[in-house]
C-alpha cells in the first residue's frame, strides 16, 4: 500500500508544479507579485528534512525502553519497574554526542532555561527526581547513523493516558510526522488506550502500533493478533500497522560476536520490521500531507485571481453598482488608514475580554484539580500518593495547554473579523493556523504593500502566524519543546518549585502534600495570569501594527485594479472582446481551481489509504 501511495504523491507532485507555473504566471500578468513569491515559496512535497516521531503510550508498557533500543543506546532514557519517565525526552542526530536539559523560567513561563548536561545524567534529570529542578525536557544528540533521517521524542510517562500528559501529547503531535505508540503483550489494547488513538490519528499522518514485551509472554502471537483485529476495526487507524517488538532481545544482539546470530536475533526483535515501517508509512503519508497544504494554497491563490477577475468583468458588463461598491471601499480604506493612529485602541477593545477569560477558565479548572488533589493526599492510598506530585503537575500542565490554545483560537477569530472589517483582506487566509502545524505551508512575511502589489493575502497570512505564534509560542515548531506545550509545563513546574525532597511519617507526608498542592494551584493560576495578560499585550502591539499594512496593500490592489478598468476605457477597446477574452481566462482559472481542489482530496485520500 505505501508503494502505491508513493507512485500516486510522486505524480501528483508533478501536476502540482504544473498548476503552479500556470498560477505564476497568471499572477504576474496582474503584477501580483505577493502570490508570485507565495507560489514559489511553498516547501517541496518530498522534503529530506528528518523524520519526526512521538513515542507514547500508557505507563509501564515499555515505550523508554524501547526508544533506547531504536537509537542504539539501552541506558539513556529512564527504565525500571520503580522508574518512569517524567519530562520530554528528545533525541536527534548530531555531529557529537552532548545532551542539554531544559528548564522551567518562573519569570518567563515560554522562554525556558537551558544548561548542558553529561549524556550519563540525561536518566536523571528525566526521572521524577529531575522534578526538583524543574526539568520541562531534555534534548539529546547522539552520532546514531538512525537518527540522520528520524528525530524521536519520548513522551512523559507519569500518570499514564488517563491524567493531564495525554492532552499535552496530543497537543504535541501536531509537531510529528508519526506517532510510535506503544502497548505491550500482556493484553490487548485497552479502550483507553483506543480512545487516545482515535484522538491521535486526527492530529498526525502517520501511527504505527508496537507491541512491547513478546519476549516474555509465549502466547504474545495472539495478544498482537487480537490488537491488529481491534485496530484495523476502528475508523480512522486501519491502516495503522501493528508489530510485535521485544526490545531486549535487540539490545543482547550487540554483545553477540557471531554477526550471522546477531542479525538474526535483531529480525526476531522485531525491531528493523518497526523501523522500516515508521519510515515508509511516515515519508509517504507525510509527503501527501504536504501535498494537500501546497494544493489547497493553489486555491486559495486562484479564488483570490478569480475575485480580481470577476469584479473587473462585471464591471465592463456593466455591473455600476459594483463599480460604486469598488470606489467605495477605495475611499473607505483611505478614511481607515487616516484613522491607523488609533488601531492601537481599537484592537485592544476587540481582544480585552482576552485578558480575563482565559485566566478564569484555567482558575476554574485549577481549582477542580486543587480540590480532587487535596482529597487524594489526605485519604488517598499509599498508590495514589506515590506519584501524586507528577499527575498533579502534569494535569496542571494539560489544563494550561487547553487554556492557552483556546486563547490563541479567539484572538485569531476577532482579529480576522476587524481586519475583514477595516478591508484588510476579503477572505480567511490559508495559514498555518487553519493547516496543520507540523507542515506549515512556510508563509514569508510581505516586504511591504508599495511596489511589490498588493498584499492582502500573504500580509494577512502572515498576520495571523504571527498572532499565534506570540499568543502560543513558535507555529513553526523546530521542536516539541517550544510552543504551548514549553508554555504550560513552564507554569506548572515553576509553581511546584517546591518539590518534597525530605522523608517524613505518613501523616506529616500528607500535610505537606496538602499544603503543596494548595500552594501550586495558587501559583499556577497567579503566573497563568500575568503570561497570559503578558502575550495578549504583545498581540495587540503586533495587530496594531500590522493592520496598516495590511490595509494599505489592500487599498493599493483595488486602486490598480480601478486603474485598469480606466485604461481599458480610454483607449476605445472593444468591450464585448475585451469581455469574451477575460471571460476566458477566469474560466481557465476554474480550470484550475478544480483541479487543485481534486488534488487536494486525492492526498487526503491517499493518507487514509
Amino acid at each position: 500500500m505505501t508503494a502505491v501511495v508513493g507512485r500516486v504523491v510522486s505524480a501528483d507532485a508533478l501536476l502540482l508544479d504544473r498548476l503552479r507555473e500556470r498560477l505564476a504566471a497568471e499572477a504576474r500578468k496582474v503584477a501580483r507579485n505577493d502570490l508570485v513569491r507565495l507560489l514559489a515559496d511553498l516547501p517541496a512535497v518530498d522534503d529530506p528534512r528528518p523524520l519526526r516521531v512521538l513515542v507514547a503510550g500508557e505507563t509501564k508498557r515499555g515505550k523508554s525502553t524501547l526508544l533506547n533500543t531504536l537509537v542504539g543506546r539501552p541506558l539513556l532514557s529512564p527504565v525500571g519497574v520503580d522508574v518512569t519517565t517524567t519530562c520530554w525526552v528528545e533525541v536527534a542526530h548530531g555531529q557529537r554526542d552532548e545532551a542539554e536539559v531544559v528548564l522551567a523560567n518562573p519569570a518567563a513561563p515560554g522562554e525556558p532555561t537551558r544548561r548542558r548536561c553529561a549524556l550519563e545524567d540525561v536518566r536523571r534529570y528525566a526521572a521524577p527526581a529531575g522534578l526538583a529542578d524543574s526539568v520541562v525536557g531534555v534534548q539529546v544528540r547522539l552520532r546514531a547513523p538512525i537518527l540522520r533521517n528520524l528525530t524521536i521524542v519520548d513522551t512523559p510517562g507519569v500518570g499514564g493516558l488517563e491524567a493531564g500528559h495525554a492532552r499535552t501529547t496530543l497537543a504535541a503531535l501536531r509537531t510529528a510526522d508519526a506517532l510510535l505508540f506503544v502497548c505491550d503483550s500482556r493484553q490487548p489494547v485497552s479502550a483507553p488506550e483506543l480512545d487516545f488513538l482515535v484522538e491521535a490519528a486526527r492530529r498526525v499522518p502517520t501511527v504505527v502500533v508496537a507491541v512491547t514485551k513478546c519476549d516474555v509472554n509465549p502466547r504474545f502471537d495472539d495478544v498482537v493478533e487480537a490488537t491488529r483485529q481491534v485496530v484495523e476495526g476502528t475508523p480512522g487507524l486501519g491502516a495503522a500497522p501493528v508489530l510485535p517488538v521485544a526490545a531486549p532481545l535487540a539490545d543482547r544482539a550487540t554483545e553477540v560476536h557471531d554477526e550471522r546470530r546477531a542479525q538474526r536475533m535483531r529480525q526476531i526483535s522485531g525491531i528493523e520490521r518497526l523501523m522500516d515501517a515508521l519510515h515508509r508509512h511516515g515519508t509517504a503519508a507525510t509527503a501527501a500531507v504536504r501535498l494537500e497544504n501546497a494544493a489547497l494554497v493553489l486555491a486559495e491563490v486562484c479564488r483570490t485571481l478569480l475575485a480580481r477577475s470577476d469584479e473587473i468583468v462585471e464591471i465592463l458588463d456593466g455591473n455600476t453598482s459594483r463599480e460604486e461598491r469598488l470606489r467605495r471601499d477605495i475611499a473607505a480604506m483611505r478614511d481607515a488608514l487616516d484613522e491607523a493612529p488609533r488601531f492601537g485602541a481599537l484592537v485592544e477593545r476587540s481582544l480585552a475580554h482576552l485578558h480575563a477569560e482565559p485566566a478564569a477558565a484555567f482558575d476554574a479548572r485549577v481549582e477542580q484539580l486543587r480540590s480532587r488533589y487535596c482529597a487524594v493526599a489526605a485519604s488517598g492510598s499509599a498508590a495514589q500518593l506515590a506519584d501524586l506530585e507528577s499527575r498533579y503537575l502534569g494535569e496542571v500542565a494539560a489544563a494550561a495547554v487547553a487554556a492557552i490554545e483556546q486563547t490563541a483560537r479567539d484572538a485569531a477569530g476577532i482579529v480576522a473579523d476587524l481586519v475583514q472589517r477595516l478591508g484588510g483582506a476579503d477572505r480567511w487566509p490559508v495559514t498555518s493556523t487553519t493547516a496543520p502545524a507540523a507542515f506549515s505551508i512556510g508563509l514569508q512575511p510581505p516586504d511591504g504593500p508599495t511596489g511589490g502589489g498588493g498584499t492582502d493575502l500573504v500580509a494577512s497570512a502572515e498576520l495571523f502566524t504571527a498572532l499565534v505564534e506570540v499568543l502560543a509560542g513558535s507555529v513553526v515548531v523546530v521542536s516539541v519543546l517550544t510552543g504551548p506545550g514549553i508554555i504550560a509545563a513552564g507554569i506548572a513546574l515553576a509553581a511546584g518549585a517546591s518539590w518534597l525532597t525530605s522523608r517524613a511519617g505518613d501523616q506529616e507526608r500528607r500535610t505537606r502534600l496538602t499544603e503543596w498542592v494548595d500552594q501550586v494551584a495558587t501559583e499556577a493560576c497567579a503566573t497563568f495570569r500575568i503570561e497570559v495578560g503578558n502575550r495578549v499585550r504583545d498581540a495587540e502591539r503586533r495587530v496594531a501594527a500590522e493592520l496598516p499594512a495590511l490595509i494599505a496593500g489592500r487599498r493599493h490592489e483595488l486602486s490598480r485594479l480601478s486603474d485598469e478598468l480606466d485604461g481599458i476605457r480610454s483607449t476605445g477597446r472593444d468591450l464585448r472582446t475585451e469581455l469574451a477574452q477575460r471571460r476566458r481566462a477566469a474560466e481557465g482559472l476554474r480550470d484550475v481551481e478544480r483541479e487543485a481542489a481534486a488534488l487536494a482530496a486525492r492526498a487526503r485520500a491517499v493518507r487514509g489509504a
